[in-house]
């Protein structure tokens, strides 16, 4: 693990209470006692986990639907969103691989930060956002890929935001 600097137009982060959200130089995001394995950055949203698998998000914790099922929005500073995470994702929404394999989103139905797929356990995930929808895309520790989502673009509207389907 190590330390954890962000710099650029990121309103709401740690430093653009004094820069006006333009931090020109590497900035240490600071968790006392903490260090970092890995960080996930999307517009005004920052989410890092820790060496010990904890989560910490910062931010405009919020999407243009409404929050992400954290009930806040807007945190300069580092809030602990739980442990046991090994992955995270961010894009118009929250994804997030706890440490059992299970599936977390915020803000993919009903601003709710649930399980999706509850049962089946995962490796990795990715999201694509285009035009406002979302289409998501998951790999489980079986190796079958899964998507939902909505994405007009390749496949017509799937309106699939209830969980992931197997790509056959």
């Amino acid at each position: 693990g190590g330390d954890l600097k962000c710099w650029g137009s990121i309103n709401y982060s740690i430093d653009s209470r004094s820069s006006g959200g333009n931090v020109l130089t590497p900035t240490a995001i600071v968790v006392a006692g903490v260090s970092f394995q890995s960080v996930s950055v999307w517009s005004y949203s920052s989410c890092a986990i820790a060496t010990n698998n904890d989560l910490y998000c910062w931010g405009g914790l919020a999407t243009g639907y409404g929050t992400w099922g954290f009930g806040f929005i807007n945190e300069y500073d580092p809030i602990l969103i739980g442990s046991g995470y090994s992955k995270v994702r961010l894009s118009e929404y929250f994804l997030a691989i706890k440490t059992d394999g299970s599936l977390y989103c915020g803000g993919c139905t009903s601003n709710v930060f649930a399980v999706v797929d509850s049962g089946v356990t995962y490796s990795d995930v990715q999201s694509y956002i285009n035009s406002g929808y979302g289409t998501f895309a998951a790999l489980t520790t079986g190796g079958e890929l899964k998507i939902w989502g909505w994405n007009p673009l390749a496949f017509g509207p799937m309106g699939n935001y209830s969980g992931p389907a197997a790509v056959t």
